[in-house]
């Protein structure tokens, strides 16, 4: 599944306000954006955390923002956290995910800026075996999980079978649609580094995973 390219004040790609599960998903592209008007902040680009928990499991989040800005009637600060998750309330737990090169800054009236939690912001609850671009401003990994360039090819079409094969399609849908990936590729460190206890038969596009050494992701 896919899921991107959305704006919103907190969970550009999902505000978790109850209990969400994700496995085998993308979360790209989406932003939170901090309105001029109101003193409220932006967190999660990708992922707002508010309900009773969130759990991710061989997912990627990449390339989401959090946008902030100092620019209200008195000074007031509106800032921004968690380009790619925010965890303001209720467990996160992650697991063989990709959370990296997402960002999360806040810009003063006088063109300086500041980041807080470019990739997570908050606590997580670490089941182990993830890739996290930027660690700085979260806790709870534990020695399994990795840190540093996540190495991701742009989100486009990877192959895999068609999105709703088995029902009609749009004829007029050219090409067909498939769910977009960010391919993981020869220099990640994702290659080959998750957990066989818990790798699912396929990946996002429908092909088969390695089962045995399976990517993060």
């Amino acid at each position: 599944d896919e899921m991107f390219r959305l704006m919103t004040q907190g969970g550009g790609g999902l505000y978790d306000g109850g209990s969400s599960s994700l496995t085998n998903v993308t979360v790209s592209g989406n932003r939170a954006t901090a309105p001029t008007d109101v003193p409220s902040n932006a967190g999660g680009g990708g992922i707002a955390v508010f309900g009773s928990g969130a759990t991710t499991s061989f997912d990627t989040i990449a390339n989401n923002s959090a946008t902030g800005m100092v620019s209200l009637p008195g000074g007031s600060y509106v800032g921004a956290a968690g380009g790619g998750v925010y965890v303001g309330a209720g467990p996160f737990t992650t697991d063989d995910t990709i959370i990296g090169t997402n960002t999360a800054t806040t810009y003063d009236n006088y063109s300086n800026t500041t980041t807080t939690g470019p990739d997570v912001d908050g606590a997580v609850t670490s089941r182990g075996h993830n890739l996290v671009g930027d660690p700085v401003d979260s806790t709870g990994w534990v020695v399994s999980d990795l840190t540093g360039d996540p190495g991701l090819g742009p989100l486009q079409d990877n192959g895999g079978p068609v999105i709703g094969a088995t029902i009609p399609l749009n004829p007029y849908a050219d090409p067909p649609l498939r769910a977009r990936t960010h391919e993981v590729l020869s220099s990640s460190p994702a290659l080959q580094a998750g957990d066989a206890t818990r790798s699912p038969a396929t990946d996002e596009r429908g092909v088969a995973r390695d089962t045995a050494r399976p990517n993060i992701g």
